[in-house]
């Protein structure tokens, strides 16, 4: 059941999907589109579960879902991972390659793979205090708190030269 994201507890769980390109506004449509029939029948252990997908930036899926009242079902889960490889299907996207590492740099978000961290910090494209997006949280507070924050203050830190 879709519900405001400002209306789940800070508790929800929270898996954040990366994209390998940015999103058009035509393909975001879409995945709202999507959305709203994914959420309106997503269920645990046949009940509703109340649930918010966000876009931010065009680059990310965000899928948080209650589960205050409720544990939410590896079937559950599962469907939600059913529905990002739909997603991927239809607009030719990677949202599932962990090796995604993203930041900002200046108003646009950069991506690159995580092999590569080295060989950008030493460029200085990646510096203490550079913006990043940490995928790695899975609570809507955590998302609040810590989904931006700097390289320094995220498991990035320990290739940041001091």
């Amino acid at each position: 059941m879709k519900v405001s994201f400002s209306d789940l507890p800070e508790n929800s769980k929270l898996w954040i999907y990366t994209a390998d390109r940015e999103l058009s506004n035509d393909e975001v449509n879409l995945v709202e589109k999507n959305s709203n029939k994914f959420l309106g029948n997503w269920k645990s252990h046949g009940q509703n579960i109340q649930g918010s997908i966000l876009i931010p930036y065009n680059h990310f899926i965000v899928i948080c879902a209650n589960q205050e009242g409720q544990n939410l079902s590896g079937c559950s889960i599962d469907d939600s991972v059913r529905f990002i490889k739909t997603i991927e299907e239809d607009l030719d996207i990677s949202l599932l390659n962990r090796q995604i590492v993203s930041f900002k740099e200046g108003e646009d978000i950069k991506k690159i793979n995580f092999n590569n961290i080295k060989s950008e910090v030493t460029a200085g494209n990646l510096k203490s205090n550079t913006i990043v997006f940490n995928t790695l949280i899975n609570s809507k507070k955590d998302y609040i708190d810590k989904w931006e924050t700097t390289a320094s203050n995220s498991w990035l830190n320990k290739f940041i030269t001091k």
